[in-house]
């Protein structure tokens, strides 16, 4: 989830649509997500989609008609970081995966 929430921020950074300074941004600006992930009771993760706060801003653009237009808040040095979190986090869960595999391995070979 996380990958995915990174990328589709990085390919709707550029939509944009013309705004008066201070006026309603409207619903073709994309809005950006995080995702939050929290440690459940029971055991495990749970990932959850979190809107990013604020979701735009308002720039100069000249070939804007009111001469300014939201863009969404999309920060492209820390979409690379969650990526790279996620990547190292797949890693991981399967270096975990692995690892239990080999235990349970000998487990059963000194029962035997």
């Amino acid at each position: 989830m996380r990958l995915s929430v990174a990328a589709e921020n990085i390919v709707n950074a550029r939509s944009s649509a013309p705004v008066e300074p201070g006026g309603e941004v409207p619903e073709e600006v994309y809005r950006p997500q995080r995702v939050e992930q929290r440690s459940r009771a029971d055991g495990g993760v749970t990932a959850e989609r979190r809107p990013v706060e604020p979701a735009t801003f308002t720039e100069r653009d000249v070939r804007s008609p009111t001469g300014y237009s939201a863009v969404p808040n999309v920060d492209f040095g820390r979409e690379m970081v969650e990526m790279l979190i996620a990547a190292q986090s797949f890693k991981a869960s399967v270096e975990a995966i692995r690892t239990q595999m080999e235990m349970d391995e000998a487990l059963l070979d000194i029962r035997v």
